[in-house]
């Protein structure tokens, strides 16, 4: 992994996974942005926006803007941590405003990370993209649907870091392209893919990652890539997120 000292995210493997491309019957490649500093791929997004806001700030006011400079986001985990990776590594302050639903341990973590209490565009639009979500954790693949924005009464699923009630609309916008399929699978599903990717690949991850391993199995993927094949090329996005352990994982299998 090469690692930029200059910006609060660094570059992550791209490697072949035997025992998923054996189970899909074509290649997947797993992108490891669970190795990411704050544990998921939102240090890329989140950090390149602190970064350019950084850059901003120093132009209009000087160097010191840093030192002065305070974020805030809303999150429930995984978001917050990249802010707060992103703030310290760049040396500002960050805030995480987080639901009553969020578990003490991931409390926890934001603190330890430092919290203050209180693809190419033209690329993509060439890439088949397969939105994976749980039952429960839904609003993406309801929207698309019913091509308007749906909001979720309450959020059913496991999978909380999938839980948007209501999706913005520039996801709806990108999920209604003819390149894009969105897929609903069950918290059976997605805990099954956290347990094969523990077994498989050694990664302990949320089931909100866990619910794409799952599409590796029972000819999913072939259901739904175009042209699918032996030597087609899938590639998945391994956030692991920080919200789990495996005690955590065991007991929600075992219930």
């Amino acid at each position: 992994m090469k690692q930029d000292c200059s910006v609060p995210w660094i570059e992550t493997p791209l490697v072949r996974s035997t025992a998923l491309s054996k189970a899909a019957g074509c290649n997947i490649l797993l992108k490891l942005e669970n190795l990411q500093p704050s544990g998921s791929f939102k240090c890329r997004g989140i950090g390149n926006f602190v970064l350019q806001k950084l850059a901003r700030l120093r132009a209009q006011t000087g160097p010191s803007a840093a030192t002065r400079a305070h974020f805030y986001i809303s999150s429930g985990g995984n978001a917050g941590l990249a802010c707060v990776h992103a703030a310290a590594r760049l040396g500002c302050r960050a805030t995480v405003v987080v639901p009553l639903s969020t578990s003490p341990a991931m409390v926890g973590r934001l603190r330890e990370a430092g919290a203050d209490d209180g693809l190419d565009e033209q690329g993509m639009r060439r890439t088949q993209v397969i939105a994976v979500e749980t039952d429960g954790a839904d609003s993406l693949s309801q929207a698309a649907a019913r091509e308007r924005l749906v909001t979720l009464p309450a959020i059913t699923s496991l999978c909380t870091s999938l839980g948007a009630r209501r999706v913005c609309p520039k996801a709806l916008e990108c999920a209604l392209r003819s390149t894009v399929s969105t897929v609903v699978l069950s918290d059976v599903d997605a805990l099954d893919g956290c347990r094969r990717l523990a077994d498989e690949e050694r990664f302990l991850v949320e089931p909100s990652c866990g619910v794409v391993a799952a599409m590796c199995y029972d000819q999913r993927l072939a259901k739904l890539v175009k042209g699918f094949g032996e030597d087609s090329v899938v590639v998945l996005v391994v956030c692991g997120g920080s919200n789990v352990s495996l005690d955590m994982l065991q007991g929600k299998i075992q219930t």
